[in-house]
């Protein structure tokens, strides 16, 4: 299944494509007003239940799942508006919903009841992905004002923090294992990867590695930074491998699949960026 957006001149509809039948989602209601109608699809489990979000006949966005061709509203924390990003087997979708005093806070909806997740101590909070085992991964305000990648697990919201010297980090993926890929953000962007409590850095930090996803066999991909400009790359247990471009100076990733191929971008000789995929090799995992 394949799910994405319409977008027309002053709408934007979700839509999904399977078996080469492609499908319109609807929406959760609208206004009749420029814009007044949208709706997005953000993910998809392995049983085919999409979410995302819609306008609403009061004028505000929700968060929706939508099973068997019916969108169900998932409400918010009291605010306004709230927005779905992932969902596990189990149907448990997470996201990011306005509260009523006006702030941001992650939330975990299962079974009809939307759930406040919290925060790291300061005002805002933002979830991205969350694995079958109900660990969920994103983004929150510390106390003293700065953005950190958090874990959230039985309750409980750990700060994965930053690397030496860095100021910022926000979560980018997890594994079924509860493996965190975390961009640590300062002078440039780097990363690391949570695992069992420790932090272990993505290659050094001349190499200027921006990690964009994980696959669960420990396969990072990412840019590198070169003296030619950026590159496409992979970091498996310690090694940093350059993939190269198509003949031009710049490469890009953009996911990683289950079978170590990496989808992205790059230029050729004349310098246009055109689609790619580089296929696994012999030696990744």
């Amino acid at each position: 299944m394949i799910i994405g957006d319409i977008i027309g001149r002053y709408d934007r509809q979700a839509f999904s494509w399977v078996d080469g039948k492609w499908q319109p989602l609807g929406f959760l209601g609208g206004t009749d007003t420029i814009g007044g109608w949208t709706s997005s699809a953000a993910a998809v489990n392995t049983f085919g239940v999409i979410v995302g979000t819609s306008s609403t006949d009061s004028g505000n966005s929700h968060a929706y799942r939508l099973t068997a061709g019916r969108m169900q509203d998932l409400g918010a924390l009291g605010g306004s508006y709230s927005s779905a990003a992932a969902i596990n087997d189990s149907g448990l979708v997470v996201g990011s919903s306005q509260r009523q005093d006006g702030s941001t806070h992650a939330f975990a909806w299962s079974n009809g009841k939307i759930r406040d997740l919290g925060t790291l101590g300061g005002s805002e909070s933002q979830a991205v992905a969350v694995n079958n085992a109900g660990q969920i991964i994103g983004s929150g305000l510390t106390a003293a004002g700065a953005w950190h990648a958090f874990l959230w697990q039985r309750g409980h919201m750990t700060d994965l923090g930053v690397l030496p010297g860095d100021g910022v980090s926000e979560a980018v993926a997890l594994t079924s294992r509860g493996e965190v890929l975390v961009r640590s953000i300062g002078a440039h962007p780097r990363g690391f990867l949570w695992s069992a409590g420790r932090r272990i850095e993505l290659g050094p930090a001349a190499s200027g590695f921006d990690p964009v996803g994980l696959n669960e066999r420990g396969l990072v991909a990412g840019t590198m930074s070169t003296p030619s400009g950026p590159h496409a790359a992979t970091w498996y247990r310690g090694t940093l491998t350059d993939h190269g471009t198509l003949g031009g100076p710049y490469s890009d990733v953009a996911a990683v699949t289950a079978g170590n191929m990496l989808v992205g971008s790059a230029t050729t000789a004349d310098l246009f960026p055109h689609a790619a995929v580089w296929p696994a090799k012999p030696e990744q995992p």
